[in-house]
């Protein structure tokens, strides 16, 4: 039996363990990479340069090729942490509560408690639809109530079809069936929300629709409208003496304070120059050149930070300089809101 010589193995060459950063730099590049992953930052050039590094310098960090990383590469990290946290990346005005909004989620509240009906009120763009989202926006309020989106369109019908959706009862059929509908699928103590309820003017017989609903089933419904719509209200106080009757007013303040307003800018711009600071106020409270106010312009503030985040780049810092911009690009498409006269 012919044996089979065995060749002689080369010693095993020893791996080297992977180098490992260290748990406060593994913290920091497990929030960067789902920072990246969040906004869809795909490019390592781009990743880069919202720290301010090149590539190949991020490509080592993220391979784990540094260890511990360098202190700037935390503190750069921090630094966008901060910025994160302050709304200054992203391209909408973060969600700032304000005197409005306030009284709008406590508005809600009472009503939603007392089962009754009420009607929020206010001038054009002094936060009614972002105060009734975000009070719908928690998990509590969300399984309790609902917004109801009504155009106008279709009378009564569409109103009960809208309301119908709103709470995933079944929609078509006639203005009596999809009324069982709605009675049959309504929870007790379920919140109705309507809002832009100005359109509800279209006939006696809409508004009658929801008194009903109230009556019938105890659902606590809540009316949100521009001034106007109150006022066509009390006019006609003949025709719709009953909604009246059972409606508790929440009015709606029309100017903000300076630090409301400040606030909101500082979510966008961390740190804004006192010219910024006094533009935002200005245009936040619609206030013309020669002193005299109009009400309802927080909405026209609230886009032009959103488009002054849009100049700066996403993940990038958002600055005066970039308010400027978009200041100027408004100008310039045409706008003619005379509370922008005073930043020319």
């Amino acid at each position: 039996m012919t044996e089979t010589a065995t060749l002689p193995q080369p010693p095993a060459r020893e791996v080297a363990p992977p180098v490992t950063s260290t748990e406060e730099t593994r913290l920091a590049l497990d929030w960067f990479k789902d920072y990246c992953a969040r906004n869809n930052l795909k490019s390592l050039g781009h990743q880069a340069s919202v720290l301010g590094y090149s590539a190949s310098t991020l490509s080592r960090l993220l391979a784990d090729e540094y260890g511990a990383a360098p202190t700037n590469f935390l503190a750069r990290v921090d630094g966008l942490k901060r910025r994160v946290e302050a709304g200054a990346t992203v391209t909408h005005a973060k969600f700032v509560p304000n005197r409005n909004t306030r009284k709008i989620a406590f508005a809600l509240d009472f009503i939603r408690a007392s089962g009754g009906m009420g009607h929020i009120y206010g001038h054009s763009g002094v936060s009614k639809t972002e105060g009734l989202k975000a009070w719908l926006r928690t998990e509590r309020n969300s399984d309790s109530a609902a917004l109801v989106n009504f155009s106008g369109i279709g009378g009564v019908v569409h109103l009960l079809a809208a309301t119908a959706e709103a709470i995933g009862a079944k929609s078509k059929g006639s203005a009596a069936q999809v009324f069982d509908n709605i009675l049959g699928k309504l929870p007790r103590g379920f919140m109705l929300i309507y809002d832009e309820a100005g359109l509800l003017l279209k006939g006696v017989g809409v508004v009658e629709a929801i008194r009903r609903l109230h009556d019938l089933r105890g659902c606590p419904i809540m009316l949100c409208s521009t001034d106007r719509f109150h006022e066509r209200l009390v006019q006609m106080q003949y025709d719709f003496e009953q909604l009246l009757g059972r409606c508790e007013p929440f009015p709606l303040a029309a100017r903000f304070p300076d630090r409301e307003v400040d606030t909101l800018v500082r979510t966008v711009i961390e740190s804004p120059n006192d010219s910024t600071l006094e533009i935002a106020r200005r245009i936040a409270n619609a206030v013309k050149p020669e002193g005299d106010t109009m009400r309802g312009r927080l909405r026209s503030l609230t886009g032009l930070l959103a488009l002054a985040s849009r100049i700066a780049g996403r993940g990038n810092v958002v600055t005066s300089t970039h308010f400027a911009k978009a200041l100027k690009i408004r100008q310039t498409a045409g706008a003619t809101d005379e509370d922008m006269e005073e930043s020319r």
